[in-house]
């Protein structure tokens, strides 16, 4: 992993090149819209960028200004991955991603795939994330797994990028964007802050004037169905030890109209239950179970590593296949919650 070695390429390559595609995570959150904070900032550099991208609906209000463009595949092309620790998640198209998983298969393990192979795959020439469980999968990695969000990462890139260019780049959406992912990975700074976080945050603030109460409300709005899909997450709801789980199945998600990246919000629900360790499993298609997993107080990236997943150190998920496989894993965070 590196974390900051590759600070300065980094800058350059967004110098020097004229086309990019970023790429971000499936399953986007507001610090993954981050991407069209730096596509938007690319562009007023002069650059021509594409973004792809799985970032919800209801998060539309943070990409709506980015224009979309269409680049000359005849010129250099630089790849950007943003946000993703775990590349078997970015948001690439299926045939890619069926290719992806077929290597992982036949290596074991993620991080067992061949270097040579997995590029001349995806020639991602630059990586720019802050989760622990990165492997530094680009030719260039800046990887800080002591920042907060890619967006603190992007607010201090965008500062050097500034003044280095002489472009004017915090305009009213890229400041919008960087704070929302600010404040969104951090719970409105209640987790993994340090000085320079709340130093980013001011200058964003500085910068143009934010509607804090507008972002907020934006950010914690849920539908009908969320409201009512947490009378199954109650219902469903199990301590076992020191570890909070519950199982939200893909009948009770459909039958509410629920939308399966909005039900897994409902982990904040069980991280205010006494806990060591909160779980929450989301059976999004028959065969296909999210898991959403927190420490509190203690780490829990390894016990998401041991089961395919990665994250952060106290924040991490993981996708399993079947109820047996749930019943593996809350025993396996049983035992993880012993430890401690």
């Amino acid at each position: 992993m590196t974390a900051n070695l590759d600070y300065e390429t980094v800058k350059s390559v967004l110098r020097s090149e004229n086309q990019f595609i970023l790429v971000t995570h499936r399953r986007g959150d507001a610090d993954s819209a981050s991407a069209f904070a730096l596509a938007e900032a690319l562009q007023i550099m002069g650059k021509r960028v594409e973004v792809l991208h799985d970032v919800p609906g209801y998060l539309e209000w943070l990409f709506a200004p980015y224009r979309v463009q269409s680049l000359d595949r005849t010129q250099p092309i630089c790849f950007v991955a943003l946000d993703t620790g775990n590349y078997a998640r970015l948001a690439l198209p299926e045939e890619i991603r069926a290719k992806i998983e077929q290597m992982i298969r036949e290596a074991g393990r993620e991080d067992k795939v061949e270097r040579g192979a997995l590029h001349a795959l995806l020639p991602f020439d630059l990586v720019i994330d802050h989760h622990t469980s990165n492997p530094g999968y680009g030719r260039c990695n800046w990887i800080d797994p002591t920042a907060s969000s890619t967006s603190e990462l992007l607010t201090m890139l965008l500062l050097d990028l500034e003044q280095e260019t002489n472009h004017t780049l915090f305009t009213e959406a890229i400041c919008q964007s960087l704070f929302a992912g600010i404040v969104s990975d951090t719970q409105w700074f209640l987790r993994d802050t340090t000085a320079r976080t709340y130093e980013m945050a001011g200058v964003l603030e500085q910068r143009v004037t934010l509607d804090k109460a507008d972002i907020a409300a934006n950010l914690l709005q849920r539908s009908p169905a969320y409201v009512e899909l947490g009378t199954v997450l109650r219902k469903n709801m199990r301590v076992t030890g020191a570890v909070a789980w519950s199982f939200l199945d893909y009948a009770s998600i459909r039958t509410l109209g629920a939308d399966a990246e909005e039900a897994a919000l409902l982990i904040e629900e069980l991280e205010k239950i006494p806990c060591k360790i909160a779980v929450l499993f989301v059976e999004e298609t028959v065969g296909t179970i999210r898991v959403r997993l927190r420490g509190k107080g203690i780490p829990i990236l390894e016990l998401a590593k041991r089961h395919g997943g990665g994250g952060h150190l106290r924040r991490a998920g993981v996708m399993l296949k079947n109820r047996q496989e749930v019943a593996r894993f809350i025993e396996d965070a049983v035992k993880e919650s012993n430890r401690t």
